[in-house]
């Protein structure tokens, strides 16, 4: 990260009043996000924090609120603000059935110690965003995609669990990243079928899928069909959202598409 940005960075933390009190010294920034920012900070004690702000943070703290055991530790949170327990290395490091089996018991795991009235998007709600696919899409794969998302459920969800959100905590794994969905709990399996997109295995994509959608049959109580069908209305669902924020598609999610269409 260029010294310039990190300088800015620390200027603009350093000015924030809502840190009072937290007692951290910024770090390094680790990356920009389109409205915000993710740093390294250094607690009071020498240890090592992340520090997240974006103002489209409040479903995310509101997850993080819902206390999951598996979820990464909150140190402090403000509007806005979030300060967390520093993880890693993820799962993306790690070789692939093993990081299908680790994500497969960290979904088993993924339960709320509280749950009042979670202020979550319904999936069946989020069925319109695939009109960002018109044209783009053969016009069968959107109406099985809409009709899948319209499977009716209330589980709390991550939305977003993928390998490079989970993370490394000694011998044990936590989650970070939140999205916050709710709906039936098959979706949460969806991420992982396509991820990570920057650095998907070698060798032939159906075997690859095929060996995922095994390992988490085998440790999750969902049939093979069931995870097909939720991991491509996730797909689909990822790809309408990028061409939405003016991405392209990378090819192999669209070969996943063409694999696990009903």
């Amino acid at each position: 990260m260029p010294r310039e940005l990190n300088k800015n960075w620390r200027k603009e933390i350093e000015s924030l009043p809502i840190f009072a009190g937290w007692e951290f010294t910024p770090k390094q920034l680790l990356r920009r996000l389109p409205h915000g920012s993710i740093g390294e900070v250094t607690l009071k004690d020498g240890s090592p924090a992340i520090l997240k702000l974006s103002p489209t943070i409040a479903a995310e703290q509101a997850w993080y609120q819902m206390d999951f055991a598996s979820a990464a530790r909150v140190i402090a949170s403000a509007p806005g603000a979030l300060l967390l327990e520093k993880l890693g290395p993820s799962l993306k490091e790690r070789p692939e059935d093993y990081a299908t089996e680790i994500i497969a018991r960290t979904i088993a795991q993924l339960r709320p110690k509280s749950i009042a009235s979670p202020p979550f998007p319904f999936l069946k709600d989020l069925a319109h965003d695939l009109q960002a696919l018109n044209g783009l899409m053969p016009a069968r794969h959107l109406a099985s995609a809409h009709s899948i998302l319209q499977i009716p459920g209330t589980h709390v969800l991550h939305g977003d669990l993928h390998h490079d959100n989970i993370l490394a905590s000694g011998a044990e794994w936590r989650v970070i990243d939140p999205h916050g969905y709710l709906g039936p709990p098959a979706f949460e399996l969806a991420a992982m079928v396509r991820n990570p997109l920057d650095a998907f295995p070698p060798g032939p994509l159906d075997k690859i899928l095929k060996r995922r959608i095994e390992i988490l049959s085998h440790h999750l109580p969902f049939p093979v069909d069931e995870i097909r069908a939720w991991a491509f209305a996730g797909n689909l669902l990822s790809a309408a959202w990028m061409v939405s924020d003016g991405q392209k598609i990378p090819s192999h999610q669209l070969a996943i598409c063409d694999y696990l269409a009903p």
